[in-house]
């Protein structure tokens, strides 16, 4: 009896094991191929992103997070990097603007993220690449923003993430790079 239950067990398990190593070769091909956009397109979609959101009055659009990381650091795009980070400061409502603006010119929007019944962040695809706008305030002592993320200790639920303020001096001016 204890041979049977282990041949069952085998047969149950081995199409399990297939399928788990399918989807990994398959989610990692699927990084591949975003890392191979952000190397190809990312300057590109960089450029035209940034030109596109400070054309908007009153708005100051820069390269964020990773993005900015990358561009001061390596002077180059990070090549592990997933996705395009932009910061945008402007006045209240801002993501209207930036929404109008940015659909009208091909981009889709993908996912917003709401803290305190206001859009802090929207992800959204642009020739196969993912762009984050992350919305920048003022505060008190400079501006300020939202990160959310998830921590891999924690089980969370479909969306849901952790977040936590992150507050900055305020930014006086913006500096080319040229990479």
């Amino acid at each position: 009896p204890l041979d049977f239950f282990k041949k069952v067990f085998k047969l149950c398990i081995k199409p399990f094991r297939l399928v788990k190593r399918y989807l990994k070769n398959r989610t990692n091909k699927s990084l591949e191929q975003k890392r191979k956009y952000i190397q190809e397109n990312g300057y590109d979609v960089l450029e035209e992103t940034l030109n596109l959101l400070n054309s908007i009055d009153d708005v100051k659009a820069y390269a964020d997070f990773g993005t900015m990381l990358g561009i001061v650091r390596e002077r180059a795009l990070l090549k592990h990097d997933l996705d395009m980070d932009i910061g945008v400061l402007g006045k209240k409502g801002l993501h209207n603007y930036v929404t109008f603006v940015l659909e009208r010119n091909g981009y889709k929007l993908w996912r917003e993220y709401i803290f305190d019944d206001r859009i802090v962040e929207q992800s959204y695809h642009y020739k196969n690449i993912k762009v984050d706008i992350n919305y920048y305030e003022y505060s008190d002592n400079g501006v300020m923003t939202w990160l959310f993320y998830r921590n891999p200790e924690k089980k969370y639920k479909n969306n849901v993430r952790d977040i936590v303020r992150m507050d900055y001096s305020m930014i006086d001016s913006l500096k080319t790079v040229n990479i």
